[in-house]
């Protein structure tokens, strides 16, 4: 069965030459084998289809063959999925906030607002599971401004409190920030909320700006005149012109994890974030490490300069009335937080 899959795709990949224009076309397939996966055409042909789903969330462009186990992963997504789309009826979504510190002074000056689902039988859901889901299934719209809704509502009430300058971030996908409205909402959600914009601070990945930059320098700059800080998440993964990042109205760049988890241990990550750090003070930029986990990796980030940092290191994204804790917390001075390392 393989080497007739095989033959099907290689015919499949040929060039052809519709009305004189090259195209090419691939092509995914399933394979059930009777009778093991089935002794029934509706239920061999169900098995095949289930195969060649799980082919094309590998990439596409090859075979699979059905097994048990990818019936029991397709049944368990497709209820969880199901189960998605009753979670915020149902009251099952949290916002969890992560400080960011400021590395001179010790003090938290910010969160990032970070969702998780808190299922009812299966525990709390990391976001890396059902935010893709929701993008599949075109709920990201909604939890997207549900997360703007909660996290406007808890930065006001801490304003109101007295906290004082506390921004929240919160992330806003791609599918969100194309979608036509996404600039009304946030207009209607300040006006219930009462929130001064300037608390809220508006993250978007790297990639997510550079598809279609030129559309998306003026959506950037509309929600800078409305009084947002802007902020690129994951910098360094999308491989951005510097000729486009000089034109984004952009205040923060967020180093990615990915290049601080290794440090000290890879040169490599080592001489990207001092790159993206200079370039950062070079453009008035305020620069966030993500992901700093040990003393070693907030020591060499001193070394550069950087200003501010978030990570497992200082605290884990935790529910609003334990980060009211931590902002109430007596160890916030650099003395306490980083007894080693001199902030001069």
């Amino acid at each position: 069965m393989a080497h007739v899959a095989r033959r099907i795709l290689s015919t499949m990949s040929q060039r052809f030459n519709p009305e004189g224009h090259e195209s090419f076309i691939s092509a995914s397939v399933g394979i059930s084998v009777y009778p093991n996966d089935g002794d029934e055409t509706n239920t061999l042909i169900k098995h095949a289809n289930v195969a060649m789903s799980h082919a094309k969330k590998r990439g596409g462009n090859t075979y699979e063959f059905y097994a048990k186990k990818i019936n029991k992963r397709s049944a368990d997504r497709l209820n969880l999925a199901n189960e998605l789309r009753k979670a915020l009826d149902r009251d099952e979504m949290r916002l969890y906030y992560q400080p960011k510190i400021d590395i001179k002074t010790g003090q938290i000056f910010g969160a990032e607002a970070l969702m998780r689902w808190m299922h009812p039988t299966r525990g709390i859901i990391s976001p890396g599971i059902f935010i893709p889901m929701a993008e599949d299934m075109g709920m990201i719209n909604a939890l997207g401004d549900w997360a703007l809704q909660i996290a406007c509502n808890q930065s006001r009430v801490w304003q109101l409190a007295g906290i004082g300058d506390l921004r929240v971030a919160v992330n806003v996908s791609g599918q969100q920030f194309h979608h036509a409205k996404v600039v009304k909402s946030l207009e209607q959600i300040l006006k219930t909320t009462g929130l001064d914009p300037r608390f809220l601070e508006i993250e978007l990945t790297e990639s997510l700006i550079m598809e279609n930059a030129t559309e998306n320098i003026a959506a950037l700059h509309a929600l800078k005149e409305m009084g947002f800080t802007l902020a690129v998440d994951d910098f360094g993964t999308g491989y951005s012109s510097l000729s486009y990042l000089t034109a984004f109205p952009v205040d923060v760049l967020k180093i990615d994890r990915s290049f601080v988890k290794d440090i000290p241990a890879r040169p490599n990550d080592m001489a990207i974030v001092t790159a993206i750090v200079a370039m950062a003070r070079s453009l008035n930029l305020s620069i966030v490490a993500e992901g700093v986990e040990t003393e070693e990796q907030l020591a060499f980030l001193v070394g550069l300069g950087c200003e501010y940092f978030q990570g497992f290191l200082f605290a884990k994204p935790v529910p609003s009335a334990e980060f009211i804790a931590l902002l109430n917390s007596e160890s916030f001075s650099p003395k306490h937080m980083m007894p080693n390392l001199s902030l001069a």
